[in-house]
């Protein structure tokens, strides 16, 4: 007996030896198809911090996100097709990253519901019946650089805190971004056009108290209205563009004071539909000389005045400066493009087009990029010349450069000011006056 009881034992253990998996010690890379013919059979498999990288599709199917890992298009390819129904990725799980996908074809594009630390970048959310974006009761999730097109809603936050939307693409639906009972978010440079999909059809939309939310570097642009607000108060919204709307905002009589610009030089929003008379600067539009910014304010409501309206479109470029990023905002009647700077030939360029008459630049540079370029001394030149008038001044930590040109296509740049626009002058003048003592001296 004891013998026997003694195998049993033995036996016992090899088995449960030999049924022993094996513990990864670091996060896998799993490949769709390679390693498992879907994505949700990858993610089903995979283990917390895992990366799915996902090659072309496409893949008929809804997926079910519930580990923290990270699932990664390759190829430029890689499609999830919903088939018309449901939600494309629904994500119950934080601290999780969704980039380079295109996902089309379903009701829902992304469904996050009571997650953190999320980020979803650089995805091709298309054709979605009701929402491109569905998030509720989640803070700090990152949705950039994606490109949202023919959606119903784009997307829409619910009593969600403390996230950033920045740099997404949004053409085509009924609402761009509806922002609902949110707080503290940062909408920041985000292109949102032709939002015609019914009469309310809006670019942007804050509604049922949603505060503190700070709204920088935006275009709403062709759609029926640019920006709605109903009961939302105490958000900052500056240094946006509302072009071509038919209706530039919607303010319920009930809507609170918001803040529409942050005082002078910086100012507020671009409004096409404002009239653009610049013949004063200064905090109060008294005093003389044009600093883009218009001399009228922009009403939207007793407690929702634009009061220092830009006189032209903002551009905001980012310029990166050791281990921070720095922006060069460019607030212009022309069409800005080719912005680069290069710091071995200290050199700040860009060009500007516009059709007829005169075009105007204002490049706001903060103070370390001017220090860290040019030392504090530039030249401003429009086609190596000097442009038909210039300004500039400091105030805070920024440098502010006005300057006007006849339209058609010029090469804008500022580079050091060159030694010898300061030492030639006084070269000449010395060679007069040591030839002027010479003669005076001869007999």
């Amino acid at each position: 007996m004891r013998k026997d009881l003694l195998f049993l034992c033995v036996l016992f253990a090899l088995i449960s030896a030999l049924r022993i998996e094996t513990v990864r010690a670091a996060p896998a890379d799993i490949w769709v198809p390679d390693d498992y013919l879907s994505v949700q059979a990858a993610i089903n498999a995979a283990i917390t911090g895992d990366i799915i990288h996902v090659r072309g599709g496409p893949y008929l199917e809804h997926v079910i996100l519930n580990k923290s890992l990270s699932l990664i298009g390759e190829g430029g390819t890689a499609t999830i097709d919903g088939n018309g129904t449901g939600t494309v990725i629904e994500v119950r799980a934080g601290n999780i990253l969704i980039t380079n996908l295109t996902l089309q074809n379903a009701h829902y594009g992304i469904w996050i519901s009571s997650r953190t630390n999320c980020i979803v970048e650089n995805n091709n959310i298309r054709n979605m019946e009701d929402y491109g974006f569905f998030i509720w009761n989640s803070s700090r999730l990152n949705i950039l650089d994606n490109v949202i097109t023919n959606s119903s809603f784009s997307i829409e936050l619910d009593d969600c805190l403390d996230c950033t939307l920045r740099g997404n693409t949004i053409t085509n639906g009924y609402l761009g971004i509806l922002y609902r009972t949110s707080n503290q978010t940062l909408i920041e440079g985000n292109y949102i056009a032709d939002m015609k999909g019914g009469p309310t059809s809006t670019g942007i939309e804050l509604i049922l108290y949603s505060a503190n939310n700070t709204l920088i570097w935006n275009t709403v642009a062709n759609s029926n209205y640019g920006i709605w607000l109903t009961n939302a108060e105490d958000n900052i919204i500056y240094h946006n563009n509302f072009i071509n709307n038919t209706n530039q905002f919607m303010l319920f009589p009930s809507t609170p004071y918001n803040e529409w610009d942050i005082g002078w030089p910086d100012g507020g929003n671009y409004w096409s539909n404002h009239v653009k008379t610049d013949d004063s600067s200064g905090q109060y539009q008294n005093q003389p000389g044009s600093d883009a910014i218009c001399d009228a304010p922009y009403i939207l409501g007793t407690d929702n005045i634009d009061k220092l309206p830009l006189s032209g479109p903002v551009n905001a470029f980012s310029v990166p400066l050791g281990f921070i990023t720095e922006h060069v905002l460019i607030i212009s009647n022309s069409t800005i493009s080719a912005f680069y700077t290069n710091a071995t030939q200290k050199l700040l360029h860009f060009n500007a087009t516009g059709a007829i008459g005169i075009g105007f630049c204002r490049v706001d540079i903060p103070n370390t990029l001017v220090s860290a370029l040019w030392q504090g001394n530039y030249t401003v030149l429009v086609d190596n010349k000097q442009p038909l008038s210039k300004r500039n001044w400091t105030q805070g930590s920024t440098s502010y450069i006005y300057l006007t040109y006849l339209h058609s296509e010029h090469e804008i740049t500022i580079i050091p000011e060159p030694p010898t626009l300061i030492i030639l002058p006084a070269l000449i003048i010395a060679t007069l006056l040591h030839t002027v003592a010479r003669k005076r001296k001869r007999p």
